[in-house]
């Protein structure tokens, strides 16, 4: 069996501390934070959203690249024409 120990400070507890604690809408949006938030996987360990955001990444990296180097066409003077 364990034994408990209970303080009994009887101090007196104001009016301002108790109205504290009565925002009941404070305390549900801050509950449904923490609740919604818990079950959230974080991008690294969600394998889809990780290739996809990977995937963009690359496609607008891949992009920026190419206008670093303008594809120049040069015309073409030594084609023959075959009959």
């Amino acid at each position: 069996m364990k034994k408990y120990k209970l303080n009994k400070d009887e101090r007196d507890i104001t009016i301002q501390e108790i109205e504290q604690f009565k925002n009941f809408k404070k305390f549900k949006a801050n509950y449904e934070d923490v609740v919604r938030n818990r079950h959230k996987l974080p991008l690294y360990k969600n394998k889809k959203m990780l290739l996809a955001i990977l995937m963009i990444l690359l496609i607008i990296w891949l992009l920026m690249r190419s206008d670093k180097k303008e594809l120049k066409i040069k015309p073409a003077s030594n084609i023959e024409q075959i009959d």
